[in-house]
């Protein structure tokens, strides 16, 4: 049998609501800790995913308790939060952008290309057919 992936997310809003029925949906992924600030929130995705709640993303991250971590907190709270997941040697998976200021991800890109875990952004659209088609029309001058 195989283990499962223990997953924590941090950030209990829309994108973190979709990412925990992701999980849900995954064979061999668990869903261990739903973090926010905002208590009523994460016990909404606990209350249809499972998982425990928690208040403090650094607990958690560094608790041994989790493999990886899905990071759909604020914007602000990205770079510390991947830092800390890659000093944990936990695999992040973060929402974009991962900060709004280019000279914090300069700060964090040695460490992330030395990291020994995944860190992964999650930039979807770039693929998606909608998008390219508006991509390829602008491209064209339409």
């Amino acid at each position: 049998m195989t283990q499962k992936l223990r997953i924590a997310i941090i950030g209990a809003g829309r994108i973190g609501y979709v990412h925990a029925g992701s999980v849900n949906d995954t064979p061999n992924l668990e869903l261990i800790y739903v973090v926010d600030p905002f208590e009523e929130s994460a016990k909404k995705v606990i209350a249809d995913f499972g998982g425990k709640y928690s208040a403090d993303p650094v607990a958690v991250i560094n608790s041994g308790e989790i493999d990886a971590v899905i990071i759909g907190s604020p914007t602000p709270t990205h770079v510390p939060l991947l830092a800390t997941a890659i000093k944990a040697g936990v695999h992040a998976l973060c929402e974009k952008p991962i900060d709004l200021d280019i000279k914090n991800v300069d700060a964090l890109r040695g460490a992330a290309n030395s990291a020994k875990t995944n860190v992964s952004i999650g930039f979807n659209q770039r693929q998606d057919p909608h998008f390219k088609s508006v991509k390829a029309r602008v491209e064209k001058g339409e």
